[in-house]
């Protein structure tokens, strides 16, 4: 996992994911705005927030998802829990 900061303010976070027999296939990268995410960028899709809530979920070729609310907000909770977990163990 790698961090970046401003200010001691994170702004960018990436780390590795493994596939199911565990190698390495790519990356997750989530860009920060005062400590909190505005951007996502996954293997297969883009998550783009307004306000602090999922505005766009986009494919990997920046096309809009038709997704319903009650999905797009479990993505949002499931993003925002997983970058608050990931700058809480920068801390350590």
């Amino acid at each position: 996992m790698d961090i970046w900061c401003q200010n001691g303010i994170p702004i960018k976070v990436e780390h590795g994911v493994t596939d199911d027999s565990g190698e390495f296939s790519g990356k997750f990268t989530y860009y920060l705005n005062q400590g909190k995410i505005w951007y996502s960028e996954q293997i297969y899709a883009r998550y783009l927030f307004e306000n602090d809530a999922l505005k766009y979920w986009m494919d990997e070729g920046w096309y809009i998802n038709e997704i319903s609310s009650d999905d797009m907000k479990t993505r949002e909770d499931d993003l925002t829990r997983i970058i608050v977990y990931l700058v809480d163990e920068m801390k350590k």
